[in-house]
C-alpha cells in the first residue's frame, strides 16, 4: 500500500495532479514551441505537430518526468502518422497508427475508420446489453419487440439499425 503522497480514491488527486502535471505542459510548450497541440486531460496527453517537435516533447517528458514523481510508459504511447513519407523518430516500443485513432474514446480519421470503429463499438455494446436475453426461455423471448427478436434469430447489426434498434425497443 501507498504511504506517502495523494492515496487513490482521493477527491483532491486529481487536482493535486493536475498542479503537477502543470509544470511539465509549461516546460513543454516553452521548449517545443513549434507543436501544434499541447494538450491535457490529467495524464492523458495530446502533442500534435512535426515528427521532430512531438519527438522533442517526448524528450522533455522522459527528462523532467522523474523528477516529478512521473514515469513515461512508452508502450502506452501512439504515433499517428497521416502522411507516408513522414519521418519515424520515435522509441519502437511506441505504437504506430496511419489511418486513424481513437481520443478519448472517440474516433479521429477518415470516414471509413469512423465507420469501422463506430460499428464494432456499437456491435459490442448491443451485444453486452442483448446477451442477457439469449438466456431466456422462448416463451420470454417472444415477449420482445420485432428489432430485438430479429436480433436474436442472428439478423444482420450495423452501427445505423443498433440505433434504431434501440430506438425501437426503448420507447414506452
Amino acid at each position: 500500500s501507498s504511504k506517502e503522497g495523494v492515496q487513490q480514491g482521493d477527491p483532491l488527486g486529481p487536482l493535486l495532479f493536475s498542479l503537477l502535471i502543470q509544470k511539465l505542459i509549461a516546460a513543454i510548450a516553452a521548449r517545443c514551441p513549434g507543436l501544434a497541440l499541447n494538450l491535457w486531460y490529467l495524464d492523458d496527453g495530446v502533442l500534435a505537430g512535426r515528427a521532430a517537435d512531438v519527438a522533442a516533447a517526448l524528450a522533455v517528458i522522459a527528462e523532467l518526468g522523474p523528477d516529478l514523481g512521473l514515469e513515461l510508459n512508452l508502450v502506452k504511447n501512439e504515433a499517428v502518422f497521416f502522411w507516408d513519407d513522414t519521418p519515424d523518430p520515435f522509441p519502437k516500443e511506441v505504437e504506430r497508427f496511419r489511418d486513424g485513432f481513437e481520443l478519448l474514446g472517440a474516433p479521429i480519421g477518415d470516414e471509413a475508420y469512423c465507420h469501422k470503429f463506430v460499428s464494432k463499438f456499437t456491435a459490442k455494446a448491443v451485444a453486452h446489453t442483448l446477451g442477457p436475453l439469449y438466456s431466456l426461455d422462448e416463451p420470454d423471448r417472444a415477449h420482445a419487440q420485432p428489432p430485438l427478436r430479429l436480433l436474436l434469430q442472428g439478423g444482420t447489426l450495423t452501427a445505423r439499425s443498433a440505433t434504431l434498434v434501440c430506438a425501437d425497443s426503448c420507447r414506452g
